[in-house]
């Protein structure tokens, strides 16, 4: 009945008012307050009978249980979420599941398996032919590569995801993926100078740095031409 149209996009909108009252409440810093919204918003997409709006208010309840440390309720959440998108065929929702997944085992020290969910999350992402979401996610992979100090994949990642931003079409995540090659690859030639006597590490530095400083300058230009302060401030 229309009745009852009525009340499900009541619901619907009273779902997007509790979101951004989540979103006050975590930066105000009253987590429990936070969490009992978030409850509340699971409580209604599964009354609206929309299971990829059930993905992301569990996926909100699993990242503030994350911001206030608690990895293993977290990790249950986000879990949870992932096979509820995966019901659906939800990829991208699925994607998100597996980054958060990715993030979580990344802040407990897990990082093979942060890495595993990471390119579980591209993949998922390329499956949705969202190039913006697969840069983001080999930026998580690159930082993983560097936690590791598998250093030559965290270069060649950082790479493949500047080309992905570029793809997309998306300038501020070209500025970042530009930030991020010049991040693995100046780390790079510090960890293989780290390995030579101090003549032969200064001129390996002298000879590649320009790998480094090139993409740091094209950041740098992208985003004072983009006009964004902020941006060029991190770019520079």
């Amino acid at each position: 009945s229309s009745t009852s149209l009525d009340d499900l996009g009541e619901q619907s909108q009273r779902c997007e008012v509790l979101q951004t009252a989540v979103e006050i409440l975590m930066v105000k810093g009253d987590v429990r307050a936070a969490l009992e919204v978030a409850q509340e918003i699971r409580r209604l997409t599964k009354d609206l009978g929309k299971p990829s709006k059930e993905g992301n208010a569990i996926l909100t309840e699993a990242q503030i249980h994350h911001a206030t440390g608690n990895t293993s309720q977290a990790l249950k959440l986000a879990r949870e979420a992932q096979v509820t998108f995966r019901q659906v065929d939800d990829k991208k929702g699925e994607g998100m599941s597996w980054s958060i997944i990715s993030e979580i085992q990344k802040s407990t020290g897990e990082q093979e398996d942060a890495l595993r969910a990471s390119r579980s999350t591209r993949a998922l992402y390329q499956q949705a032919g969202d190039k913006r979401s697969q840069a983001y996610a080999m930026k998580t992979s690159t930082a993983l590569f560097v936690a590791t100090s598998s250093d030559e994949e965290a270069v060649r990642e950082a790479h493949e995801a500047l080309a992905l931003a570029r793809a997309a079409g998306d300038s501020k995540a070209e500025v970042e993926m530009l930030n991020l090659v010049a991040q693995a690859t100046l780390n790079s030639i510090i960890k293989r100078s780290q390995e030579m006597c101090d003549e032969d590490a200064i001129n390996h530095i002298s000879l590649h740095e320009d790998q480094a400083v090139r993409p740091a300058r094209e950041a740098a230009a992208l985003a004072r031409k983009m006009g964004d302060k902020q941006m060029t401030g991190i770019a520079t």
